[in-house]
């Protein structure tokens, strides 16, 4: 029961914290949500998931031939009621009665983000959702009718000025706007890439937090419960909602696909690897490219043998091996990535 002066700014008590706020009090808010790109609508995903609380949010993105993006964006924030799943898109409907917040991108509460994202999208669902377990939204964008950058690959530059505020130079993409959240907001880890991307650092993530021992497993988590190509490949369809193919999603559980980013850890890298540059440019300059000289055949031959000689240490330490070994090139260095995972087998 909703009394006093914050009665008079709500039209519906829905319950479950949620309220359908009077036109008076959404106009007082005076928040803009006229989304004009894929981009824009992108912000308001990510500043619904930021309010409901969320510390991981995955955005799983692809385009078809057609021209039609899609955006998936689970996280493991407040969820939402089972009674509320039809009309949390309608204007005015918000779990923010006590206030709203002022970011970058303007004031977020008044209700309307979600509502302003089904105006220009082809399609906006809530995929999956449980209370307090995280939710899932998927999105579906024209893009003859909703402009979005041409570039949606390339993620921006990352410059630390004299006062170590972080600037990022690019062209405003998809990669932009999730790096440019992640380093407002820190507190929340930020994943990026396809839904097979997705799929696989939900999956990895997974196995890494042990979710076998949690009571209540998030949403995003349950891909790690899952036994066998088609348990995944149910909860993949719930969470994503696309079908991914067979042999996808075989390799996503073996580790042929690389995880999605985590977006912070990128450009936190990227700051780490510029610095490390400076040390030494002029050889960095003489030896700018040599690591192409390698073949990709003999690249995943050196992989597979590192992968055999790690083995031995691994069994050690109790672990194994998450896929085969990836060898990273980048100017003149190569860099092997190892995946380990707890080797349930030797416990």
């Amino acid at each position: 029961m909703i009394a006093g002066d914050k009665a008079s700014r709500v039209e519906t008590d829905l319950g479950h914290g949620f309220v359908r706020l009077r036109v008076s009090e959404a106009d007082r808010r005076q928040a803009k949500h006229d989304i004009r790109s894929v981009e824009g609508g992108l912000i308001e995903l990510l500043r619904n998931s930021r309010d409901a609380g969320a510390k991981n949010i995955f955005v799983a993105t692809a385009r078809t031939i057609s021209g039609l993006r899609s955006l998936t964006v689970i996280d493991d924030g407040s969820g939402v009621p089972a009674d509320l799943t039809r009309v949390i898109f309608e204007p005015r409907v918000t779990s923010r009665l006590s206030g709203v917040t002022d970011d970058r991108w303007g004031v977020h509460g008044r209700g309307m983000a979600l509502f302003a994202v089904t105006t220009v999208s082809e399609k906006a669902v809530l995929q999956a959702t449980e209370v307090g377990l995280g939710a899932s939204i998927r999105v579906e964008f024209d893009t003859a009718k909703v402009h979005e950058k041409k570039d949606q690959s390339t993620f921006p530059k990352v410059e630390r000025e004299k006062t170590s505020a972080v600037t990022l130079r690019g062209v405003g993409n998809l990669p932009w706007v999730v790096s440019r959240f992640a380093l407002d907001h820190r507190e929340i880890d930020v994943y990026f890439g396809s839904p097979a991307e997705v799929a696989r650092a939900m999956l990895v993530l997974g196995k890494k937090l042990s979710v076998g021992h949690l009571q209540l497993t998030p949403l995003w988590l349950r891909i790690a419960q899952g036994s066998g190509t088609l348990e995944i490949d149910r909860i993949l369809l719930a969470l994503l909602g696309e079908q991914l193919s067979e042999r996808t999603v075989q390799r996503i559980m073996s580790g042929e696909t690389r995880p999605a980013v985590n977006v912070r850890d990128l450009l936190d890298e990227s700051l780490l690897s510029k610095q490390e540059k400076k040390v030494d440019i002029p050889r960095a300059a003489v030896n700018r490219g040599l690591s192409r000289r390698f073949s990709d055949e003999d690249l995943r031959a050196f992989a597979q043998a590192i992968g055999e000689s790690f083995r031995h240490l691994a069994k050690k330490y109790f672990v194994r091996l998450d896929g085969t070994p990836e060898v990273l090139r980048s100017d003149s260095t190569l860099k092997v990535a190892i995946n380990v995972i707890e080797d349930d087998e030797q416990q």
